[in-house]
């Protein structure tokens, strides 16, 4: 996926997101980590699964809730075009 460039500038500008949080989001928070909790998709479908490479069982308690952490992200702005005069 993409991340439209006016979104992080949006970010830094308006929500005073400092840079270092928006790199630390971008580079290592983003994609299938973020969606998923995990960067390998393996590991993905063993949680889904309910299973791992050991053959142990696992529940879907054991999956990170990303939603739920907090974050500058976590606020949904307004949209920067409405309040434009």
């Amino acid at each position: 996926g993409s991340v439209d460039p006016g979104l992080v500038l949006w970010l830094a500008m308006h929500a005073r997101v400092p840079l270092d949080e928006l790199n630390d989001a971008l580079e290592r928070r983003s994609g299938l980590v973020g969606l998923a909790g995990a960067s390998d998709m393996r590991a993905v479908l063993e949680r889904a699964a309910g299973t791992r490479h050991d053959g142990c069982s696992m529940t879907t308690a054991s999956i990170p809730q990303t939603a739920s952490r907090s974050s500058s992200f976590s606020s949904t702005p307004s949209d920067p075009r409405s309040s434009a005069a």
